[in-house]
């Protein structure tokens, strides 16, 4: 789990991290 306050930066290519499972796994807590 990422701690309060924490920033994701995605510096790499578009393809590399699967925004909307991210943004699932944001919205579920899970990160």
């Amino acid at each position: 789990m990422m701690k309060d306050g924490a920033i994701v930066v995605n510096i790499s290519r578009r393809d590399v991290v699967d925004e909307s499972a991210l943004s699932e796994a944001l919205r579920d807590g899970k990160l």
